[in-house]
């Protein structure tokens, strides 16, 4: 269980002045005092009684508890020492909501990249998938790499397989005489190659027939996975051209931007914001948004110290809360930061 602040030790809040400190602590110490219980022992020892064991215990809590007051009043009722205590009790609040954040999006202090937070709205399956399939496209890739290494020495080995003097029929070369199977090999390679090249300028290119929205979406969250967010953010854009009244599509843009930023990336802040007002604008009972938005606008408000970004940041939390059920705690704890904040 965590230890009370100094507020909560004399039941006060952040926000009573000096006086209304000093009426709680005089009418706890009065309940508290340790002289109560010094009296009456000192009485049962006069009449001579055995000393009372609960007797005994209630002074000594007594004791701890009149420290207690004793030491959050010392601070409380101090004006600067008052001050330098809320400063290190709202630092100790900010990290350990920073804390609840890293873990809830998944960021790795090892390496310091953020894995891929799957988000569900009302279509089901588009949200941006998780990070963690690469290792399995290698594990592919190697086992269609061992797959034609063992063709190509089974060939070898192989009594059918012809020499590199072997002439192949029906190719000729540029002077008319025939040419080896390795010759041969290398101009299929060229062609493959050219071809490859003009498929992805093909795909790339804006004049050939468009994909699908959907088609856009799905190959952008896959971008987004493997950690290519830029080029994400331009499939988002293109998918956002066939369907421009698509919420989800401009909040997993806004949220790429912002994954962009968190990255360092101070240019594309007010992108996110812009794209997650359109979200909203579409969608007012966007969940997810509210949340996103408002976490940056809480990381704005930490960078510049923006009354402004503190306030919208409050809006967008009070908002989110309202329309889920669970609220996490890093939530709930940057709530009651913001409150404090702009109750100020």
């Amino acid at each position: 269980m965590p230890e009370k602040t100094f507020y909560e030790v004399l039941n006060v809040s952040p926000q009573d002045d000096i006086d209304t400190i000093k009426r709680a602590y005089r009418h706890l110490m009065r309940q508290h005092h340790p002289d109560k219980f010094t009296a009456e022992i000192a009485r049962r020892q006069a009449q001579g009684n055995i000393k009372s064991v609960a007797l005994e215990r209630k002074l000594q809590q007594a004791q701890k508890h009149a420290q207690k007051l004793n030491e959050a009043y010392a601070v409380l009722s101090d004006e600067s020492k008052r001050k330098a205590y809320d400063q290190k009790l709202s630092e100790d609040r900010m990290a350990a909501y920073y804390a609840e954040i890293r873990h809830e999006r998944g960021l790795d202090p090892d390496v310091g990249r953020r894995t891929i937070k799957t988000h569900r709205h009302r279509r089901a399956g588009t949200a941006p998938p998780k990070v963690g399939a690469l290792p399995w496209i290698l594990l592919i890739v190697l086992i269609i790499v061992a797959i034609l290494l063992f063709s190509f020495i089974t060939r070898i080995i192989s009594p059918s397989f012809r020499p590199s003097f072997t002439q192949v029929p029906r190719v000729s070369s540029a002077g008319g005489g025939v040419i080896t199977s390795f010759e041969f090999q290398d101009t299929q390679d060229d062609t493959v190659n050219r071809t490859s090249i003009a498929r992805t300028q093909r795909a790339n290119n804006p004049t050939i027939t468009p994909l699908s929205p959907e088609q856009y979406e799905r190959t952008a969250d896959r971008l987004l996975e493997r950690g290519l967010v830029a080029q994400a953010i331009d499939t988002y854009g293109r998918a956002i051209l066939y369907a421009p009244d698509d919420a989800e599509l401009y909040y997993k843009r806004g949220y790429a931007y912002a994954i962009l930023y968190y990255d360092g990336d101070i240019n594309v802040g007010n992108a996110a914001l812009a794209d997650f007002g359109v979200a909203i604008a579409l969608d007012s009972a966007y969940a997810d948004v509210y949340l996103e938005r408002g976490t940056l606008y809480f990381v704005l408000w930490q960078q510049s110290d923006d009354s402004n970004m503190a306030q919208a940041a409050l809006a967008d939390f009070e908002a989110y809360a309202s329309l889920v059920e669970n609220v996490a705690d890093s939530v709930k704890a940057a709530l009651i930061v913001l409150r404090e904040t702009v109750g100020e």
